[in-house]
C-alpha cells in the first residue's frame, strides 16, 4: 500500500474506534502506519526547511477522490498570514477579491512553470476565491516548493500533496482513450475524461455501475479514476479531455 492509503486506513481506524465499529488492526500495523504518516509529514517539513522561513507547514485532512479522507502536510507561504484576506472588490452574493487579477496571473505562471520545469511532480493548480488564495497540488518536492514560494510574492499560496503528477495522469487518460472501443463493447460509453487539479481522473458516463466495474478490472482497484455521472453516454473528445498534444490544460 502507498503512504496515502496507509494514512487513510489509519483515519478510518480512528473514526471507527470512536463509534465502536473499528476493525481490530494488529498493533504492529497501526505502528507501521504511524511511521509512514510521519514520513509523509517529514517530506513536507523537509520542503519547509529547504525553503527557510518563507513558509509554514500545517497538517490537513481533505476529501480524497474516492470519498475517503486523505491526510497531508500543507505548505503555506507568508502571504497566508492572519491579514491576508482582501476586501471584496465587487458587490453581490459572490464577491471577488480586489487582488483577483494578481491571483490569476500567479495561477497561470505556476501552471506554466509547473508543467514546463517540474513535470515529474506538478499535479495542478486552482484558484480559491472565498479563501483568497492559489492552491497548488504536487508530489513532494522541496525544489518545486521553493520555486512556488519564490513566485508567490505577497499572495497566499497553499502547496498540497498529491499521489500522482499531471504527466502520470495524462498518460493514464490517453490509455483510457485508447481503450474506448473495448470499454464501449463492455457497456461503458463515456462522454469525457477530465484531469482534476488535485490529482485524479473523472470519467463521465451514464453507465455508472458498468463503468466502475470495468475501470477497476482493467486498471486496478486503486487506479486514480473516479466514475461520475454525466454526458449523453457517447464518446467524444473535448477541449479539456483530449489526449496529450491535442488540447492540453493546466
Amino acid at each position: 500500500m502507498s503512504d496515502v492509503e496507509d494514512i487513510r486506513a489509519d483515519l478510518r481506524d480512528l473514526a471507527g474506534t470512536a463509534t465502536g465499529t473499528a476493525e481490530a488492526y494488529p498493533a504492529e500495523l497501526r505502528r507501521a502506519r504511524r511511521i509512514r504518516a510521519r514520513r509523509v509529514l517529514a517530506a513536507g517539513l523537509g520542503a519547509a526547511v529547504a525553503i527557510g522561513a518563507a513558509v509554514t507547514v500545517t497538517w490537513a485532512v481533505a476529501r480524497g477522490p474516492d470519498g475517503g479522507s486523505v491526510a497531508s502536510p500543507v505548505v503555506r507561504t507568508l502571504g497566508c498570514g492572519a491579514n491576508n484576506r482582501v476586501t471584496p472588490d465587487t458587490p453581490g452574493p459572490t464577491p471577488f477579491p480586489a487582488n483577483q487579477e494578481s491571483l490569476n496571473e500567479l495561477l497561470n505562471r505556476i501552471g506554466d512553470g509547473g508543467q514546463q520545469r517540474f513535470a515529474d511532480v506538478y499535479t495542478g493548480v486552482e484558484l480559491d476565491l472565498p479563501a483568497d488564495l492559489v492552491r497548488v497540488y504536487r508530489r513532494p518536492s522541496p525544489a518545486f516548493d521553493a520555486w512556488v514560494t519564490g513566485q508567490a510574492g505577497p499572495q497566499c499560496v497553499e502547496i498540497v500533496g498529491a499521489a500522482h503528477s499531471r504527466r502520470e495522469l495524462e498518460a493514464l487518460r490517453d490509455r483510457v482513450f485508447g481503450d474506448a472501443d473495448a470499454l464501449r463493447a463492455a457497456g461503458v460509453r463515456f462522454a469525457s475524461i477530465a484531469i482534476t487539479e488535485d490529482g485524479h481522473l473523472e470519467l463521465h458516463t451514464q453507465d455508472i455501475e458498468a463503468g466502475r466495474r470495468e475501470i477497476a478490472a482493467r486498471y486496478g482497484p486503486d487506479a486514480p479514476i473516479v466514475v461520475a455521472p454525466g454526458g449523453p453516454g457517447v464518446f467524444s473528445e473535448g477541449a479539456t479531455t483530449a489526449p496529450s498534444g491535442v488540447a492540453p490544460t493546466r
